[in-house]
């Protein structure tokens, strides 16, 4: 029985195909964060350190990406050594950060943690995924106008996989997020404290329809201004007036030193108008 040499060939080449196709499958069925394999539900543990710098820095910001439909942000991971003042912001794919001590710097001579922060690896989480972590700014005081090139310092990118267990770093870092709910809050309790009532009440009266916050503030302010200003112009009336009593009493009482001790009351009585003025003026001018 002949065994054909091309059918043979043919066979053998279609067979090679198919096992290349499985492995090519294969590798693309493969998940990775920054060449460490992991599966779903696992957490992924990105630090970012940095040393060698010469001097002090000045200031920095930079951010750090990732895929936010295959890595979700453990809220609460992020964590500072270098920078114990940093100050971030949370996005998806992209979290901001930065710094600066116009006194002090930061020293970064020995190599230490700048960032570290956790992801979970979601479910439709698929390919080689990259966390990294770039620059925006970063000077020192000695050099304000260019950022400090990569070449005057020393920088490490270390990836763990379920190592995340709580945030142990030294500073957490102040969320942007947070600051900006804390200042809506104080409005919110000083819009209360206009009206004279607690804040549960003022935001129950708002979500039925009630004064609006910029309403009430306005109202408020219109109203404090006004009982300043009357306040201000019956103090005012009311010095005049006693430096007219001052002045007739003092004429009759001594008529030598009349006119002089009239000069020094009216001076003062001018005086104090002026200033009550100006410190109205002040009031209103904060106020609207």
């Amino acid at each position: 029985m002949r065994v054909s040499v091309k059918k043979t060939s043919a066979a053998v080449f279609a067979v090679i195909m198919m096992m290349l196709s499985a492995l090519c499958a294969f590798a693309d069925e493969g998940l990775s964060v920054n060449g460490q394999e992991v599966k779903a539900g696992d957490t992924v543990t990105y630090e970012y350190r940095m040393g060698g710098v010469s001097e002090p820095l000045e200031a920095a910001g930079a951010y750090i990406e990732y895929d936010a439909k295959s890595l979700e942000y453990i809220e609460g991971s992020i964590g500072f050594e270098a920078f114990k003042n940093a100050m971030y912001n949370v996005e998806p794919g992209k979290i901001y950060y930065s710094a600066i001590d116009v006194v002090n710097g930061y020293d970064l001579k020995k190599e230490q943690m700048v960032v570290k922060l956790s992801f979970k690896v979601l479910d439709k989480a698929k390919g080689s995924l990259k966390v990294t972590h770039t620059f925006d700014e970063i000077f020192t005081f000695t050099n304000e106008e260019e950022d400090l090139p990569e070449s005057a310092y020393a920088a490490k990118e270390i990836v763990s996989v379920n190592s995340y267990e709580k945030n142990d770093s030294p500073f957490s870092g102040i969320d942007a997020q947070s600051i900006e709910e804390m200042q809506k809050s104080s409005e919110t309790d000083f819009d209360a404290l206009m009206l004279g009532t607690d804040k549960d009440e003022y935001m129950a009266s708002n979500s039925t329809g009630g004064t609006s916050s910029s309403e009430t503030s306005s109202v408020s302010s219109s109203a404090s201004v006004s009982e300043t200003a009357d306040s201000a112009q019956n103090t005012t009336e009311s010095t005049a007036s006693e430096a007219s009593k001052a002045m007739t009493s003092s004429q009759s009482s001594h008529p030598e030193k009349s006119d002089s001790k009239a000069i020094v009351i009216v001076i003062a009585a001018v005086f104090a108008a002026l200033v009550i003025g100006v410190v109205v003026m002040t009031v209103i001018k904060k106020k609207q």
